[in-house]
């Protein structure tokens, strides 16, 4: 995955990748749950801008991170 390799900050672009990636097959699965969880654990909440930050935590209430 791209994301978070030139700047440790996502952005929707990327965000919304990896939310098409995980969905490709309609849902969000342990394996994908772990890997996402785990990138989303490198990103410093405080550096995302404020749109970016809103989708991550909805991301995260809807399939359970």
């Amino acid at each position: 995955l791209v994301a978070l390799a030139n700047d440790r900050v996502i952005d929707l672009a990327e965000l919304g990748f990896i939310e098409r990636l995980a969905l490709r097959d309609g849902k969000v699965d342990d394996d994908e749950r772990a890997t996402i969880d785990a990138l989303f654990s490198r990103v410093d909440e405080a550096e995302l801008a404020p749109d970016v930050l809103s989708e991550l935590k909805a991301f995260r209430e809807r399939y359970g991170f």
